[in-house]
Order: structure tokens, then C-alpha cells, then sequence
């Protein structure tokens, strides 16, 4: 610390930001039992990142909680004799004083600590005139008279109990002097909010585009509540930009976002946690984009089956999107993750033979039929893209998971009354239309 003095002139701003640099640090230090002494600062007006006084040092002590911060102002006359340790300032702390004009400790020698007579006894431009009594105690006073042209009848406020060896002084003396004893310092208490994110798992966007991302993140944040999360991007878009919350200091909540990058592979975005219209805190992520391998060309045509038969016909035209020379499709069942039981059939789940199609070209029409699901269910369909490597053998270079929709068919007709029965998406049929 550049600190030559008392005095706020003499500390500079790189001192101070050294200072706020280590705050975590001399507070977790002070509470395993380091003693903290700071000396003036009760007047100092702060510039640089930390005030904005051109006239002064850095205000050096605002990395202090603010339960511990305390009302004064400047003592008028700045009288140089008049000071004097409070029983505290003497049996808590251990600073020797002027007593009677001798310089003696106060309390018979057992201070393990003591402060020179000189620096008791000298001059002080500040006085305190409100401050936590549960953390703060007063250690040192002025209890002369007020110097020629000064009035102190307006700050005249600590009354303080007898003093050892029945040394009884007068109440109404200023504090000059505060102190800490037994206290804990909150390692967070005032500095600014800290936060965090991490990227959960990104997807290609079910509806088979190239240019959409499913994006999951997790925000964490410390000291400070969180109403809404603001996300931009310089080379993309995010919706939605805004997302409202009620996140509670100390706490972690996960979100889902689309991405729509302007180009490129990667995306990069800013995270701004607000809290009532204020920012508290910025954190911000990158990312490489998922290679979406497929890109769906037409939407997807879909056909209910006859209900002697079942099931549905299904059809798209898919794009290469994968990087690869393409020479075998593979589309897996859908199976119970937890049992391995075929939830839906799909035929067929190999599709070979056709001449390989390069990166940016149209893939084979995917025809498939999907047989043990009930119509107007919703699911996901991986298609797996395979190349060969430069020794000729097969490899998986992608997949991709397409969102499919299944529609409600109406395909139980009645031949003798010519109804027509709707199934639900249980496999029920409380539909019925009737041809007049």
C-alpha cells in the first residue's frame, strides 16, 4: 500500500485499489484473528474509481462493511491536547494515555498494547456522531473545551461509566476514536455481488433447422437478489432477450434459451442479472455450436395408416448439413431409455445404397412408417449420418433429434352407417363424424 500517513493525501488510488483487490482476504484474515488498525479516513473524500474528489487521496476504508461505517465530520479548531482513552481504549485495546499531564497507562501497566502518549494526545480533524453500538465501541475523546470560535454543543454525545481507580470524569465528551472487539466480519458484506454461469447443453432445434439452438445455462449468484436476466450477443440473436426470476441471494437456477448465431460455429453472449432496474452483476459465456448434421429441407409429411394396417406413413427431404461425404443412413428406434423396450417402430432403420451425397446436397427421401404409437403423440426422431474414413471404413460422423408430431387420425369408418371414429392421442376413438 502506497501510504505514507494519516493524512488522506498521501494514500494513492493504486493503494486503495490494492487494498479492495485483498478485501476478502483481510477479512478472512481478521476473523481467524488478525488485528485490524486504520488510522483517520474519518473525512477523507474519495476520488478515483472509488470517489470522485480530485482534491484527496482514495477513500481507502469503504471496503469495510457497511455496519461499520459512522456519521461524523471535521472537528472544528483542530486542537492538538484535549484527547483521552475511554476504559475500553485502555483495558480492550491497551492504549496508554495522558492522565493528569503525566504520560502513564491508564490501567496500571496490564495493557498488553499501548499507543505513544503523542499519538493520543494529537491533533484530530474528525469526530463520530453515530455509529452500531453492538459493533462499534468508543476507544478515544475530546473533552476540552471547545477551541476560540467553535461551538461543539451540537456534538457533545458519548457518556461514558467511571473510570479505574475511581477516576470519575465528566460525561458529554466527542468520540474521536471507534473500535471492534469480538466482532466477525461478513467476507461479502459491501463488496459487489459476484456471479456466474455455466453451459448445461446445447442442441440443434428440433424443427430441423441449421441456424436454431436449444441452449441450457446455469446462473449462480452471491449477496444480491435477481429479478431478471438480461442476454445479448454481438454476432447473433437470443429469445428470450429478457427473462424474468426470482432468484434469491446465494442461489442457483437453471434457464433455456434459442440461439440464432449470424454465422460461424460459435456464439458468444453477455449475462446482466438486474435486480429492481439496477444491474448487480455481469457474467457471460462461449461457445462452439453443435454440428446440426441435417437440415430439413420441406416440412415433414406425415399420413395415417388404415386402422386394419395401423401406424404411419412418414416422408422428408433432408439436406447434408455434416461436413462429410454421406454414404449410409441410420434411423434408430425409439426405445425406453430406463428398459431398452421398443416404444415405436420405425421401418426401415437403414437406409444404404444410393450414391454418396457431399456436404450441401440433398440426402435420399427418408419414406419411414412408424407402427405402436397412438396418433397426436409428440417425440423425437435421431437420424445418424455415416461417412467413410481414408481407409474405406464406416464411421458415425452426426445425428440429429427431429421433433415429430403425430396427427389425430380418423381412421375407423363404420362401411354400414358410414361413421368415421377419430382416435385421441391415448389410442381411443371418442370422435365420431358421420357422411349424410
Amino acid at each position: 500500500l502506497s501510504h505514507d500517513s494519516a493524512q488522506c493525501v498521501s494514500t494513492t488510488d493504486s493503494g486503495v485499489q490494492n487494498i479492495f483487490d485483498n478485501a476478502l482476504n483481510i477479512r478472512l484474515k481478521f476473523n481467524a484473528g488478525m488485528d485490524l488498525f486504520v488510522l483517520s479516513a474519518g473525512e477523507c473524500s474519495p476520488n478515483g474509481e472509488h470517489g470522485d474528489d480530485p482534491n484527496h487521496g482514495a477513500f481507502y476504508l469503504d471496503f469495510l462493511p457497511p455496519s461499520l461505517s459512522a456519521a461524523g465530520g471535521h472537528l472544528c479548531g483542530e486542537p492538538s491536547t484535549g484527547y483521552r482513552p475511554t476504559p475500553s481504549g485502555c483495558n480492550d485495546v491497551g492504549i496508554i494515555g495522558m492522565i493528569h499531564a503525566f504520560c502513564i497507562p491508564c490501567c496500571n501497566g496490564c495493557a498488553p498494547v499501548g499507543f505513544l502518549c503523542g499519538m493520543v494526545n494529537f491533533r484530530t480533524h474528525s469526530y463520530f456522531s453515530d455509529w452500531d453500538s453492538s459493533k462499534l465501541t468508543v476507544m478515544e475523546v475530546y473533552k476540552d473545551d471547545a477551541p476560540d470560535g467553535c461551538d461543539y454543543s451540537d456534538i457533545l454525545n458519548f457518556d461514558f461509566p467511571e473510570w479505574p481507580d475511581n477516576n470519575s470524569w465528566e460525561p458529554d465528551s466527542i468520540a474521536i476514536s471507534l473500535g471492534g472487539k469480538g466482532i466477525t466480519l461478513n467476507t461479502s458484506e459491501g463488496l459487489p455481488p459476484t456471479c456466474g454461469s455455466e453451459t448445461i447443453q446445447t442442441l440443434c432445434h428440433p424443427d430441423g433447422t441449421t441456424d436454431k439452438y436449444i441452449y441450457t445455462f446455469s446462473v449462480d449468484v452471491q449477496d444480491s437478489p435477481v429479478d431478471e436476466i438480461h442476454l445479448s450477443s454481438p454476432n447473433g440473436d437470443i429469445f428470450p432477450s429478457v427473462i424474468p426470476t426470482s432468484m434469491t441471494a446465494n442461489s442457483s437456477a437453471q434457464f433455456t434459451v434459442e440461439l440464432s448465431p449470424v454465422s460461424g460455429n460459435s456464439m458468444c453472449f453477455d449475462i446482466d442479472l438486474f435486480y429492481d432496474d439496477e444491474s448487480v452483476c455481469q457474467t457471460g459465456n462461449c461457445l462452439v455450436l453443435p454440428n446440426c448434421c441435417v437440415n430439413l429441407t420441406n416440412p415433414m409429411s406425415i399420413e395415417c395408416i388404415p386402422l386394419d394396417e395401423g401406424g404411419f406413413d412418414f416422408s422428408a427431404e433432408l439436406t447434408n448439413a455434416s461436413g462429410f461425404e454421406i454414404v449410409k443412413m441410420f434411423i434408430p428406434d425409439v426405445v425406453d431409455p430406463s428398459t431398452g423396450d421398443t416404444l415405436i417402430d420405425i421401418e426401415p432403420n437403414v437406409i444404404r445404397g444410393f450414391s454418396p451425397v457431399a456436404d450441401g446436397d440433398l440426402l435420399p427421401i427418408l419414406d419411414l412408417s412408424f407402427s405402436g404409437v397412438a396418433s397426436g403423440q409428440d417425440f423425437l426422431m435421431t437420424v445418424v449420418l455415416m461417412a467413410k474414413d481414408e481407409n474405406g471404413l464406416l464411421f458415425e460422423c452426426c445425428s440429429r433429434d427431429l421433433g415429430v408430431s403425430l396427427p389425430i387420425c380418423c381412421n375407423d369408418l363404420d362401411e354400414d352407417s358410414l361413421d368415421v371414429h377419430c382416435q385421441d392421442a391415448d389410442g381411443n376413438f371418442p370422435f365420431d363424424f358421420s357422411f349424410l
